[in-house]
């Protein structure tokens, strides 16, 4: 469309200007598809200084055209009704046609002289008498030219018969094959991991990384022992000069079970002995990244992640690592790698919301200190959106709620202030309530299988959770 059009002016231009060569960049970045349209392909071949300058280019066009003719025009069929009766008509005429063509030649080369004395008709041009035209009266009749011995005798002139269209025939009957009855949609079981992305559906073993030489893997684990946020420096410097980085990725992998899940407060200094490495630690960094994603992994499809609070303390804690890595840093998550808001939607359906709201939380609490994904950056706002709508939810536990609070606290942003789209949670199968770690149902016997948004508990919610906030605290110091 405009783009090709872009292109084929550009490249008409001066070959050694800007736009020739902003031309020749766009026809390399869509050559493939140019067998589409032949006569923008016609144009291009044709231009002087394109032929002479890349005329690899022009040869490669010109073999995709021939490779890649147009498909053909299929002739129009006519029925065959209307062709009877189109020769029916031709032919009707043609007979017309002949019949006077016949008379006024007859006519013209046959003087005949006015009656005898009396008036008689008033003689035409070159003293012939008009022509005396007589009708049929009945359709049968077929008058006949009647030239009489006589001189007074009148010039009769035959009349073609009156034309008669032919019946059109009606058309064959066409033949209806029976309309299919579509079978119906089975209803789509709740179930978690489809469409989560690559680190929750690629189900993998635990990869062997090789270790260094004992000597050196004793001195790497007591260099990230006493590491400080004061002396990461030289403990970087210590490190480049101690492991190879053919050894990164079971460096990366104790970092992540060893430290980083386990050591939530000491994320900010391990961030920045990564930021000492330099160009040295961009090794380590995607070995580390890629263990996050592996271990998430495992956490998510864990039978226990509802009730066991160590696997979920864990999940939390990459997800702050997670999110300071990237966000953090104006790198995003990528859907295919990780999709954060079909996790919420998939815990919601299948009672997982315990594990997988303070999960996303702890990542989106990473966009506070980034310059893209802070609001009102698109996606962020799009996810506090879906935390708003499970917000709304009636029975939803508190603790959940309290994770959707200081989200939106640690991030700048009012809850009431968040647009509540509930079109896209409606259209999610609604989970049972009873026995569910997502609900309590204690609090609203009535509506215990009620699983629709509702904004009546909203101001409620929100002062029961902040007044949780300090015993919410309590407990998550003491798991």
């Amino acid at each position: 469309g405009s783009g090709s059009g872009s292109g084929s002016g550009s490249v008409q231009t001066n070959s050694g200007g800007k736009m020739f060569r902003f031309g020749m960049f766009a026809l390399e970045q869509f050559k493939e598809r140019l067998h589409e349209w032949p006569q923008y392909c016609s144009h291009i071949v044709q231009i002087p200084h394109l032929k002479e300058g890349y005329q690899a280019l022009v040869n490669e066009i010109e073999g995709a055209m021939v490779a890649n003719p147009p498909p053909p025009v299929p002739p129009v069929q006519v029925p065959v009704s209307v062709q009877s009766s189109q020769a029916s008509v031709a032919s009707t005429g043609n007979s017309v046609t002949s019949s006077v063509g016949q008379s006024l030649h007859m006519h013209t080369h046959t003087p005949v002289p006015g009656p005898g004395p009396g008036p008689g008709p008033v003689p035409g041009p070159g003293g012939f008498p008009p022509l005396t035209l007589q009708f049929p009266t009945e359709p049968q009749q077929v008058p006949v030219v009647a030239v009489p011995a006589s001189a007074s005798a009148q010039v009769s002139l035959p009349l073609p018969m009156p034309m008669s269209m032919p019946i059109p025939q009606p058309a064959p009957a066409i033949a209806i094959a029976p309309i299919p009855i579509p079978t119906p949609i089975p209803m789509r079981e709740a179930k978690f991991g489809p469409r989560l992305g690559r680190a929750v559906t690629n189900i993998e073993g635990d990869i062997q990384h090789d270790p260094p030489a004992d000597t050196v893997l004793d001195r790497v684990q007591f260099l990230i022992n006493n590491v400080t946020i004061t002396n990461v420096e030289s403990k970087a410097g210590d490190l480049k000069e101690l492991l190879q980085e053919e050894y990164f990725g079971w460096l990366g992998h104790y970092l992540v079970v060893k430290r980083i899940s386990t050591q939530p407060n000491f994320h900010a200094t391990y961030l920045a002995f990564l930021e000492c490495l330099g160009d040295y630690g961009k090794g380590l960094i995607d070995a580390i990244l890629a263990s996050v994603y592996l271990n998430v992994g495992k956490l998510l499809r864990s039978p226990k992640i509802t009730t066991s609070t160590s696997e979920r303390s864990l999940l939390k804690n990459l997800g702050s690592w997670l999110g300071q890595i990237t966000l953090a840093r104006n790198k995003p998550i990528l859907q295919i790698t990780l999709d954060a808001k079909e996790l919420l939607y998939q815990g919601y359906e299948t009672g997982m919301l315990i594990a997988v709201t303070p999960f996303v939380a702890k990542i989106l609490e990473g966009a506070k200190n980034s310059i893209v994904f802070r609001p009102p950056n698109p996606w962020l706002m799009g996810l506090l959106s879906v935390f708003r709508s499970l917000y709304e939810v009636e029975d939803l536990k508190m603790n959940i709620k309290f994770e959707v609070e200081v989200l939106c606290k640690n991030l700048g942003v009012k809850l009431e202030d968040i647009p509540l789209r509930t079109e896209d949670l409606a259209r999610r199968i609604p989970p049972m309530k009873s026995g569910n770690p997502d609900f309590n149902i204690k609090t609203s016997a009535n509506n215990a299988h009620n699983a629709t948004p509702s904004a009546a508990g909203m101001g409620m919610g929100m002062g029961m959770g902040m007044q949780q906030q300090q015993q919410q605290q309590q407990q998550q110091q003491q798991q």
